[in-house]
């Protein structure tokens, strides 16, 4: 079974470029999702999966340097 072959999951399979350009439109031009996208950070979220990768490098043993540099960007992020 691929991801294609199910209706509400099409977009996934799109080039990258025209997801970004709609998201784009879609801020430019719906005020409600663009303020559910400014203020819902879900910080607990974002720093529970930064740690699930960081734990499976580390038991793989694949060097993460670049990956490792963000740790203090999800420790303390900067809010508005």
């Amino acid at each position: 079974v691929y991801v294609s072959e199910f209706q509400d999951a099409r977009s996934f399979s799109l080039p990258p470029l025209l997801g970004a350009i709609a998201v784009w439109f879609m801020m430019r031009t719906n005020r409600p999702a663009r303020r559910i996208f400014e203020t819902h950070a879900a910080i607990d979220e974002l720093q529970m999966m930064y740690n699930d990768v960081l734990r499976t490098g580390k038991a793989l043993n694949v060097p993460m340097p670049n990956y490792l540099s963000l740790e203090g960007f999800v420790n303390k992020p900067l809010l508005r």
